[in-house]
């Protein structure tokens, strides 16, 4: 059961990160890559503040486990690098 929660917050995060990337890239159960250079841009914000706000949003998101109420608090890292590669 641990393994099908864990497979639904990842769901929910993921589309949380589409506000950032809508052209997110998966890599994994519990990793994605996203270009936020557009999300950079449109809010006049550096690389480091779109990362702050991208873990904010996953801390303070309620997330259906399936069980019970939403559960919050969830902590996230962000790699940030010019390209994937580096990330």
């Amino acid at each position: 059961h641990g393994f099908d929660k864990y497979t639904m917050v990842s769901r929910q995060c993921k589309e949380l990160f589409k506000a950032f990337d809508p052209h997110i890239q998966a890599a994994g159960i519990d990793e994605a890559y996203l270009d936020i250079t557009d999300y950079m841009v449109q809010h006049t914000l550096t690389a480091e503040e779109v990362g702050d706000r991208i873990r904010t949003s996953i801390r303070e998101a309620a997330f259906d486990v399936g069980v019970g109420e939403p559960k919050g608090g969830l902590t996230c890292s962000c790699g940030i690098a010019p390209n994937k590669r580096i990330a």
